[in-house]
């Protein structure tokens, strides 16, 4: 089961990895994650890519269909270390979100 909202995230939402065995599994929930999001060597948060444009509208390659609990999981285990990724990428990353977002919009401006 995936979400009828998907068209938002992506047009050829069809072409999205995992699409098929969402899309015929009826018993869990699969939910479409931006692989921008979480990365190895850097974590976005959904408000700073859509400050950034990169939320909506975008290509199959940067999207993944994973089951609802996988989902979390992954934001779970990588929220934990969001503050310490985005300090080292940027020593004057602020730790509140509302700075968060006041610091990517004022890069979005430069």
């Amino acid at each position: 089961m995936i979400s009828k909202n998907i068209k938002q995230f992506c047009k050829n939402y069809t072409q999205i990895e995992n699409y098929n065995e969402a899309i015929n599994d009826k018993e869990k929930v699969w939910d479409c994650h931006h692989r921008l999001e979480l990365r190895e060597d850097y974590i976005n948060t959904r408000e700073e890519l859509k400050l950034m444009n990169l939320y909506y509208d975008r290509p199959p390659e940067e999207l993944i269909f994973l089951t609802k609990e996988k989902h979390q999981a992954l934001h779970k285990i990588k929220r934990k270390s969001h503050t310490q990724v985005k300090a080292t990428k940027y020593p004057k990353y602020p730790k509140k979100r509302e700075a968060r977002l006041k610091f990517w919009h004022r890069r979005k401006l430069e």
